[in-house]
């Protein structure tokens, strides 16, 4: 185990505690919250899939997905009688297989999106599963184009944050130079009135 996975190991314990710890931390009903302020909840500390199963075990991520692929597909009318329990555990291995480094808080917010109308639709009962991970490709896209602008921000961010003013007189002293009133300064009609 290299010291990087100990020390998220280490943390993630500390944060959780343990997997029902994780659950409570990062429900489906918190799903808005995230879409309400992207940037900050996808960037935030949070677990990978593959970290979570690291930290709890192998079927830690799969625990934790299967509550929110079943919140979803409730939400469409959809319950155990259109999709055993035993399919929904079948999805969730194919995510966390396929999408190992996706963090949890990127799924909360592909579910938003998804709920919202913006991904694929469910065209019967043997699209469920189909539906859901196209979407999840069509997602990953808009995730790296929204990772793309958050690191946009950060750099105007940062150029703003180290342009500082300062006055004519501070720059001549910087530099070394006699100090002077602004040579593009225009006297106001006042002062020339007072001359």
């Amino acid at each position: 185990m290299s010291t990087e996975e100990q020390l998220y190991i280490e943390k993630y314990q500390k944060v959780y505690g343990d997997i029902k710890g994780v659950c409570e931390k990062h429900p489906f009903s918190d799903i808005g919250k995230v879409a309400a302020n992207v940037a900050a909840e996808i960037t935030a500390d949070v677990p990978s899939f593959v970290r979570l199963n690291k930290t709890f075990g192998q079927n830690a991520g799969m625990k934790w997905l299967y509550l929110h692929l079943k919140n979803i597909l409730i939400r469409f009318l959809i319950d155990e009688n259109k999709m055993a329990d035993s399919q929904i555990d079948f999805l969730a291995e194919v995510i966390v297989d396929n999408f190992p480094a996706m963090k949890l808080t990127e799924f909360m917010l592909f579910e938003s999106f998804f709920l919202s109308g913006r991904y694929k639709d469910f065209y019967g009962e043997t699209s469920y599963i189909m539906s859901i991970t196209h979407s999840l490709q069509e997602f990953k896209k808009d995730l790296n184009v929204i990772y793309a602008q958050i690191e946009r921000d950060k750099q105007c961010t940062a150029v703003n944050d180290n342009t500082s003013s300062v006055s004519w007189e501070e720059f001549c002293r910087m530099k070394g130079m006699e100090v002077k009133s602004y040579p593009a300064y225009i006297e106001n009609i006042q002062d020339q009135k007072l001359k």
